[in-house]
């Protein structure tokens, strides 16, 4: 289960850009009934920001993440959780042990 708090920001057309702050993960209770508590899944601080643009992204926009040194890349928080804080902890006989 991964839970995170998100900031959204929409723009003009269909942009928007989100925000994942304490992003956090758990492999047992897996309903949200149970709280929204988990094991960190970064670094303290850390953020991780996604622009969400269907068509042409704006120059303005487009000029910033140039300057920013930010280009476009893919990441998924789900296979993040597995790669590092799951797979690690899979045991020879295929068992998780947190």
């Amino acid at each position: 289960l991964l839970i995170y708090d998100r900031e959204a920001y929409f723009g003009e057309g269909d942009l928007r850009v989100t925000f994942d702050h304490n992003v956090r993960y758990r492999t047992e209770e897996l309903t949200l009934g149970t709280g929204l508590y988990g094991t960190p899944l970064f670094s303290l601080g850390e953020v991780l920001m996604e622009i969400k643009i269907p068509s042409v992204c704006p120059l303005w926009l487009s000029q910033l993440l140039s300057q920013a040194g930010v280009f476009p890349t893919s990441f998924s928080k789900y296979g993040y959780c597995y790669q590092h804080h799951i797979l690690p902890n899979i045991s020879k006989e295929g068992r998780y042990c947190a």
